[in-house]
This record gives structure tokens, C-alpha cells and sequence, in this order.
């Protein structure tokens, strides 16, 4: 690292140079590899860089310049530059004296170009351009061969990057240099402090044509760390990377090389675009910006050529209709294609009455349950205490409402779901039956009402899915609206009732409840006061993880690729399923609400969607509270829950609009009007809304 000093040279003149450059036939330089000093040509040109740096600046300490200046002068004899582009990193204009010596060294045949380091203008290149230019009148090399790296690596380089672009038409590529660059600024190296700089170098480069080499990866022992780092850069739109060693040479000319899928893509869109028009691709609109990139990626590939057959058999398909096989493969071969499978109800065939049966059937043993208990907190004693459950007249712990909820759920999504745009909401959600442990379990959904939208643009769909035991008894149900593509109104209508002997036929009481109120007197535990009008804060706030949504979503059966299908979703546009948010905002009330002995969900919906790492908590306004026999009580109650909200620290005192508690059907968007105007700290941070009857024994 060097110590800055004004240079002496200040008469240059400054001519700043048109972006038109005769250097677009300069091949890429994917890695640009630094020589250890003191290797022969024979084992430099070994790393097979496309590009090679011989140093002469930060690597040599002054004591041996002399000597390196030998070694490059030797090399370039040996004729390295027949072999390999060789460039040569020199002292900059903060050391003129140093740097006349080192171009007096290196300027000689075989010398495909210079790295210019330590700059700070435009200036500093033109100072550089006419050291360069009066050795270049000796006739060592051809007037005006030389090309140049410019190495941007101090705070001033960056904030100079447009003007230091443009200031040579020598110029074939801007570089970034970190390491003095976060010197300059005292920052720490982090993706945050230099990814202004890492884009700043590489706009001002693509805006004069030049290519971008991105900074050395310093721990050159960590391949696979590199390996990410190119495909960062890459994206960042680096063309390049400085490498240390050999090893790295392969890794990054593969990384900034088109990929197998990138070339086959670009193809694909240069059949599709017509030679200039606009289409549909994937489900995705391409025209022209899609297709200037495709170019350059079949270029970089020496497929120029390849890209004008594209468009121009592309354009004669559209005109004649006629297909040409093996397009832009080259040569024509029998193929095979396939059709991907299609789940989720077909909308074409969807009637009102219809049913539908989930493909799996699951037998559910103690592992689940701790693994549910994992992700959702239980405190009431009825599904973590045998003895409480049997004293509750039941044969053992039931299974969590909350994981039967999510069965019924998740279950569905394959026949019925996957094809869904949009969850609304919930309704008449309960547990009709007792399960345990052991108990399998299958899944019917029956469509009961299908119906367009006013607009015509979307249908909803309401279901009903029940939850069957071995013995063929209703043990879960509930009633869903779901939001599809719209469908022809033949599909539309309201079903007829259910047959008598069919599962769908309600039940004329709910065998759980009942058992739960002829019991008697519940065994003493905790339990607290709940009085109409109390608006409860509920401390707890939990996120659902990356992994545990992946694990919790495949344990479950849920198949929907929004949740879980990477590859196809970027990370940041995977979401939680409604069932795992439910069963969140649920569990963050459990210590306030316990002993729940049976719940009723009323209706739920969503208000915001939920990301892996969110954090949700959840807040409770009590309606009423009204008692049933001599022990027990039911509780009326309307719960929030919130993303990414402290609730203890945000809302302790904080007097919230009662219509979010009182008003039972509130649409979302009517949710985010109330926030904003009254309480804008929950404004897009309402995942859900639900109101549930609770029994409970009394306090």
C-alpha cells in the first residue's frame, strides 16, 4: 500500500477523448493473473491466464526494484508476450521517478500493455499516456500499441471514474483495487462498504466500452469461496477478476464465460424476438434490451454469426409458419422432449360438487409432534400433559390444533392448491374429533361455489377439507376461499348439498367439544383472568428460518414451489405458507390464553405476506368472555398477527383504532388505511387477522 504524494508532473494538457474506440476486438480478459516475481515465462504462460500481470509497484519493496525490473525486462526476452497478453503494473504519478525507471524497463517488444495504479483524475492518465508515448518514439514497440488497466483504488479514482474512462483512447478495461480503497474511506471489507464503488467502476467502464476487472480474492486458498465471489462479481457486471494463483485462472475463466444456460437462453430469445419485435418467453415478455444482451452473450462465445441465424429464421417462421429443427443447434438430430406434470385443480373441468382426494396418506407419530413443538410454542397443559388430557376425559394428549390445521392444509395444495394464485382466508376452522398419535390420515377437499369476478379477470373458489382418520371420522374441517385464474362459466354455480352418507355432511355436534364439557372440572393449572374489552400484548416474537420453513413444508406435504422452490424463486421471493403464520401468531398467545381446551376459528386472512425470517408476534383484543356450565368459559377473540414488530417495546400504551379489533371482515387494504392514518408503526406489518371462540376453564 502506498503513501500518496503529489506528483511533480503537472503541465499536461487535458484532451478528454470520444467513447468511439477502435478496442471491441480486444478479447476478453476473464482473469488477469499477477506472477510471482521471479518465474520464468515457461511457468507463467503454464497458468494459462488470459491475461498476466508482471508487478513492479506494491509487491517490490524499493530495495529491489532494481531487480525486478531485470526479471520483466528477462521474461519479456524469453518471449512471454508471444505466448500470453503480458502487462506490467508500474509505479504511478505519485512516484515519478520510479515510474520513468520501471517504463524504461518494461517498454519493449512483447508488451501488450500497462496497469496504471494509484490514480486520482483524468489528469493522472494523460500524465501517464505521454511518459508512455516518448518511450513508445524510440521504436521499441509500434507508436500507440500499448494498452492500459486502469486501476481505480483510492475514494477520489471512484468519484473520478467517468472522466478517468474516458481520458485514453489506450484504455481497454477500469479495475477496482479494495484494499487501499477501504484504507481511503476507514471502512471495513464487507459487501456493504465497497459495493457503491464495485458499481461505480463498472458503469464508468461499460459506459465507454471498456471491460471491468474486479478486485483480487485474497484468500486464494478457499476455491470454492472464490468460485462465489466470480459468480458475484459476474453479477455485479464485472467481466474479470485479478487472480493470485494458477488455480484461480480456471475457476474464473469458467465463472465470467457464458454458462451452458446462458448461451441456451440467449438462443432461445434470438429465435423469439423476431429480429427486433417483442414476445413472450417462459410466461415473461422479451424484446429488444433481452436481445442486445443475448448477442453479446453468443458473441462472447464466438456465436455472431449464430445470433443473425437465429433472428433471420425466426423472422421467416413467423412469415411462412414453418419450423426448422435443430434451430441454432447447429445441425439438425432426433430429439425428445417432455410436457411438465400439472397439479393442483384443473380449471377446465372444475364444477361446483366436485371432489377431490389428496395422493398422500399419513400416519402421524410422536416425531411430529415434536417436531411442530419446535417451531410452534405450547403451553396449554391439554396437548403437553397425558395426565391433564385423561383427567380431561380423553385418552391422551391430542394432537396440536395448529399441526391438524396445517395437515388439512397442506395436504390439499397438491390436487387442489398448486394451481392457486392467492389464499383469501379461512373459515369455520375446528376440531371435530379427538386425534393422537397413531392415527393416519387422509384429505378431501369439495368445491361448494365457483364464481368469476366482477372484473373477469380472476375466479374464487370456495372449499371445503376435512381431515379423515383411519375410520373413515371427520377429525378436522374447515372452509377455504381461494383466488385462481378465471374459469368459463359453465364452472361456475353453487354446489347441491352434500349425499347423507358423504363425509362432507357437517356434524350435528362437534364429539370433541362435548366430550371436553361433559368432563367436568378440569384438573387445577395456570391459568389468568380474560375480561371483554382487554387488549392483550403478547411478548413473544418468533421468526420461522430458511431451513425450518424448507423442513416444516416438506414434512408436511406442501408442494406449492412459492414456499420452497428456490431454483424458480428468488430467495427473497420465497414465502411462508398461511398455515405456518397462523400457527405462529397462535402459539405467541398461548401463555396469555392457556388452558385452551378447544378453539373454534371463526374466520382468518391474510393481511401481508410472510418471508422465511420474519418475525412475527401477535396481539389479542378480547370480545367477550361468556360461561359454559359451572367451569368453563368461552372466550371471543380477535388476533393480530404483526411481522417484524417488538411488541412489547412498540405498542406497551400505544392506543390503537378499535375498528381493527371490532370490525370482523375488514378487507387488507382497508387494514392498511386504518394503520396509516392512526397507527402508521403497524402500516404493512399486519400478517394476519383471526377471530376464534376459545374454551377455556374458568379463572
Amino acid at each position: 500500500m502506498k503513501t500518496m504524494r503529489k506528483s511533480p508532473l503537472q503541465t499536461v494538457r487535458l484532451n478528454f477523448l470520444p467513447a468511439s474506440r477502435a478496442l471491441s476486438s480486444e478479447a476478453p480478459i476473464r482473469s488477469l493473473f499477477f506472477a510471482k516475481q521471479g518465474c520464468s515465462a515457461d511457468s507463467i504462460a503454464a497458468a494459462a491466464a488470459d491475461a498476466v500481470v508482471l508487478d513492479l509497484e506494491d509487491s517490490v519493496p524499493t530495495a529491489g526494484r532494481s531487480a525486478a525490473r531485470a526479471w520483466v525486462a528477462g521474461v519479456l526476452e524469453e518471449g512471454l508476450g508471444a505466448r500470453c497478453r503480458v502487462f506490467v503494473r508500474i509505479n504511478g504519478p505519485d512516484d515519478p521517478e520510479a515510474m520513468e525507471a520501471d517504463l524504461e524497463a518494461c517498454v519493449r517488444p512483447g508488451l501488450h500493455g500497462l496497469v496504471l495504479p494509484m490514480l486520482q483524475s483524468a489528469s493522472d492518465v494523460q500524465l501517464m499516456e505521454c511518459a508512455v508515448e516518448r518511450r513508445e518514439t524510440k521504436g521499441w514497440v509500434v507508436p500507440g500499441a500499448l494498452r492500459f488497466v486502469c486501476l481505480l483504488e483510492t475514494p477520489a479514482a471512484i468519484l473520478a471514474a467517468a472522466e478517468i474512462a474516458a481520458a485514453s483512447t489506450r484504455t481497454i478495461a477500469l479495475s477496482f483495487g479494495h484494499a487501499d480503497f477501504l484504507r481511503g474511506i476507514r471502512g471495513a471489507s464487507g459487501p456493504e462498504s465497497l459495493l457503491t464503488a464495485q458499481c461505480t467502476v463498472v458503469m464508468a467502464a461499460r459506459a465507454q466500452g471498456l471491460q471491468a476487472i474486479a478486485s483480487p480474492f485474497l484468500n486464494f486458498s478457499h476455491d470454492r469461496a472464490f468460485a462465489r465471489e466470480c459468480r458475484r462479481m459476474k453479477g455485479l457486471g464485472f467481466s474479470g477478476i485479478y487472480t493470485l494463483h494458477p488455480r484461480q485462472n480456471a475457476t474464473a475463466g469458467a465463472a465470467f464465460s457464458p454458462s451452458p444456460q446462458e448461451l441456451n437462453r440467449a438462443r432461445r430469445i434470438m429465435a423469439a424476438v423476431n429480429g427486433g419485435g417483442v414476445a413472450m418467453l417462459d410466461g415473461a415478455m422479451v424484446g429488444p434490451p433481452m436481445a442486445t444482451w443475448a448477442r453479446e452473450i453468443m458473441a462472447q462465445n464466438g456465436d455472431s454469426e449464430e445470433a443473425d441465424r437465429c433472428a433471420d429464421v425466426s423472422a421467416l417462421e413467423s412469415r411462412s409458419g414453418v419450423h426448422e429443427d435443430g434451430l441454432c443447434g447447429g445441425s439438425s438430430r432426433a430429439v425428445v422432449s417432455a410436457e411438465p406434470p400439472r397439479y393442483g385443480v384443473d380449471l377446465e373441468r372444475l364444477h361446483p360438487g366436485q371432489v377431490l382426494e389428496s395422493p398422500y396418506e399419513l400416519t402421524i407419530d410422536e416425531g411430529w409432534r415434536a417436531t411442530w413443538q419446535t417451531s410452534f410454542h405450547a403451553s396449554s397443559r391439554l396437548e403437553t400433559s397425558d395426565a391433564y388430557a385423561r383427567t380431561c376425559g380423553l385418552a391422551a394428549r391430542p394432537l396440536p390444533f395448529s399441526l391438524l390445521l396445517n395437515l388439512t392444509l397442506c395436504m390439499s395444495v397438491e390436487p387442489f392448491s398448486e394451481s392457486c394464485r392467492l389464499h383469501l382466508g379461512l373459515h369455520d376452522v375446528q376440531a371435530e374429533r379427538p386425534a393422537y398419535a397413531g392415527d393416519t390420515f387422509r384429505n378431501l377437499i369439495r368445491v361448494t361455489s365457483v364464481r368469476n369476478t366482477s372484473r373477469g379477470d380472476a375466479s374464487v373458489i370456495r372449499t371445503v377439507h376435512v381431515l379423515l382418520n383411519q375410520r373413515g371420522e371427520r377429525v378436522f374441517s374447515l372452509t377455504k376461499l381461494s383466488y385462481f385464474d378465471p374459469v368459463a362459466e359453465s364452472c361456475t354455480g353453487e354446489a347441491a348439498a352434500a349425499p347423507a352418507d358423504s363425509p362432507f355432511v357437517d356434524a350435528a355436534s362437534l364429539p370433541l367439544r362435548e366430550q371436553l364439557l361433559r368432563a367436568g372440572a378440569p384438573p387445577e393449572a395456570p391459568t389468568a383472568p380474560l375480561a371483554a374489552g382487554t387488549l392483550l400484548l403478547h411478548p413473544p416474537v418468533r421468526p420461522i428460518g430458511w431451513s425450518e420453513n424448507l423442513a416444516l413444508t416438506t414434512l408436511l406435504r406442501n408442494t406449492h414451489p412459492v414456499h420452497f422452490d428456490a431454483q424458480r424463486f428468488d430467495r427473497e421471493d420465497i414465502i411462508v405458507c398461511g398455515g405456518f403464520v397462523q400457527s405462529l401468531a397462535q402459539a405467541a398467545c398461548e401463555r396469555e390464553l392457556k388452558q385452551v381446551l378447544h378453539e373454534t376459528i371463526v374466520h382468518s386472512s391474510h393481511v401481508n405476506t410472510v418471508a422465511p425470517e420474519d418475525r412475527i408476534g401477535a396481539i389479542s383484543y378480547v370480545r367477550s368472555v361468556t360461561p359454559v356450565g359451572d367451569h368453563l368459559e368461552e372466550v371471543v377473540i380477535k388476533t393480530l398477527g404483526l411481522r417484524n414488530v417488538d411488541v412489547r417495546r412498540e405498542l406497551a400504551g400505544r392506543e390503537l383504532p378499535l375498528e381493527l379489533f371490532t370490525e370482523s371482515k375488514l378487507k387488507p387494504s382497508q387494514y392498511e388505511e386504518l394503520c396509516r392514518a392512526h397507527c402508521p408503526e403497524l402500516s404493512g406489518r399486519i400478517a394476519l387477522q383471526m377471530e376464534r371462540r376459545i374454551l377455556r376453564p374458568r379463572s
